[in-house]
């Protein structure tokens, strides 16, 4: 909405919007990179679709517009958004606070509920405490299951539940002593939320890694995940060379795509190859200067075991241009994330650190761009004076 309100270069990626309507899955499951533009594509779907924007210019001409004329789709459902990326970790009753404080946001839109006379009492009464933030754990895990009733009943329309980072809470309590705690709460609300709820017409979820543990993916209805290898939805999350050429065309550096590519894309998917939208925006924000964008996440930490004598086949094997044979894995355990070392490759493609280039049965993970190999040179120690990769340093 900012992006196309201040008129703003807006990369078009609205056939995503198209492609979730066609085919309708009970939740779509997206995993990308961070950075890769999870975010603004939700916002983008909730602005599109939410009631609460009815009669917004914001799709006049994008590729939607043509796509779906006159489309009855277009804001006539509540939606509800749910963000949970960067919930406070320091301590188990910060990260409650924290997801108090992003449900009451959730729930802050559909203030008007609280005065309908199509809704219960005790329902209004719960409405109002998760909206003040004073529910607890219970009224927590079922406050979108409950908001998404309320919805149905006011509006004769089911709704259509976004929810951002699904794994973000997960991967930054890893090794804190109360991440079961947040394991089970973020598990118990996604999965009364998007499993067998009647009042939800569909949902979409965006995160990083697939976490495949009891009761998180598996407590979802009907799941479609999508990640960077699946052959639909490729090129909607990302930025594909041509768009490169046009992104900088239009903002007059045509002469720096090929470099700007070679610095920020490299990543192969089933359908197309991508450049990492955080990296690209960076370089565009400090007067088109490469240079390493890809910011110290909770990825950082997976890269450290590259420099230890037991990983000198796979670092050989990236160092070298040569790449690594693997075969991945469908999902992460919460031991890996643990103790990353067995699935690390699996864990650093998904995160964005290294591409997995379809071959055969398989993949080969090469190291996709300059900006991915200036940061591991540096964990691994660099580069000496012949250009070479050096083992020193960790």
């Amino acid at each position: 909405m900012e992006i196309r309100d201040s008129g703003a270069c807006y990369v078009d990626k609205t056939e995503l919007i198209n492609q979730i309507l066609e085919r309708m899955a009970g939740v779509f499951m997206f995993l990308r990179p961070r950075g890769f533009g999870k975010s603004v594509n939700l916002s983008m779907l909730d602005a599109y679709l939410s009631l609460g924007y009815k009669g917004n210019m914001w799709f006049d001409g994008l590729r939607i517009s043509d796509i779906r004329p006159n489309d009855t789709e277009k804001n006539a459902s509540p939606v509800i958004y749910l963000d949970l990326e960067g919930l406070p970790m320091d301590s188990p009753e910060m990260f409650r606070d924290g997801l108090a404080g992003r449900i009451a946001d959730a729930c802050d839109r559909f203030r008007g509920l609280e005065t309908s006379e199509k809704q219960d009492s005790h329902d209004i009464d719960i409405l109002r405490s998760l909206r003040s933030k004073d529910a607890g754990r219970t009224m927590m895990v079922f406050s979108m299951s409950m908001l998404s009733r309320m919805l149905h009943w006011e509006y004769g329309r089911k709704a259509i539940i976004l929810v951002d980072g699904y794994d973000s809470p997960i991967l930054d309590s890893c090794g804190k002593p109360f991440q079961a705690e947040v394991m089970s709460t973020i598990m118990d609300l996604l999965s009364i939320s998007l499993k067998g709820n009647e009042h939800a017409r569909f949902g979409v979820v965006t995160g990083t890694l697939h976490i495949v543990e009891d009761s998180i993916t598996s407590g979802f209805n009907n799941p479609w995940v999508l990640d960077l290898w699946d052959v639909n939805m490729g090129d909607k999350f990302g930025f594909t060379p041509d768009e490169m050429r046009g992104l900088f065309a239009e903002l007059g550096h045509p002469e720096m795509v090929d470099e700007a590519v070679g610095w920020y894309g490299g990543y192969h998917t089933a359908s197309c190859e991508l450049c990492s939208p955080r990296g690209v925006i960076g370089c565009i924000a400090d007067g088109f200067r490469l240079g390493v964008r890809w910011s110290g996440t909770w990825e950082r930490r997976f890269l450290n075991p590259l420099s230890d004598p037991d990983m000198s086949y796979w670092v050989e094997g990236l160092t070298s241009g040569r790449g690594c044979g693997i075969w991945m894995g469908l999902g992460i355990g919460l031991r890996d994330l643990a103790d990353p070392r067995g699935a690390l490759m699996d864990i650093l493609s998904h995160a964005g650190i290294l591409t997995a280039v379809p071959d055969g049965s398989g993949y080969t993970l090469l190291i996709p761009n300059e900006e991915m190999r200036t940061i591991i040179g540096d964990i691994l120690g660099g580069t000496d004076s012949n250009g070479d990769w050096s083992r020193g340093g960790a």
